[in-house]
């Protein structure tokens, strides 16, 4: 599991420094399965310190999971006018059928 874990920051870390080379807007969204909530969790400080580095806000705020956390992210960058997300039900974001997410993004 360490490995798998590791793979994905290495891959996460790689993916968004190639991306920070353009300049255009940016919407990272999905089930990261990082209590993000736990703030002194070492994978969720690990996960903030990339987007920071990158450039980038997580914008979900609030419960994610029907079990309490959130483990979904919507995350762009930080010049993005910013006017809200909007998760509904108690089911993951990326359960389409039992959850929706309404999204105001404007690019500054």
């Amino acid at each position: 599991m360490q490995d798998n874990t590791a793979s994905f920051f290495s891959e996460l870390a790689d993916v968004l420094d190639r991306l920070s080379t353009f300049n255009h807007p940016l919407l990272l969204t999905g089930d990261v399965n990082i209590r993000l909530e736990r703030t002194s969790d070492p994978h969720a400080v690990e996960f903030a310190d990339l987007l920071a580095a990158s450039g980038l806000v997580q914008r979900v705020q609030c419960v994610t999971h029907d079990a309490g956390g959130t483990l979904d992210v919507v995350c762009t960058r930080d010049d993005w006018w910013w006017f809200g997300v909007v998760v509904s039900s108690l089911a993951s974001i990326n359960e389409v059928n039992q959850r929706r997410a309404r999204l105001v993004l404007r690019y500054g």
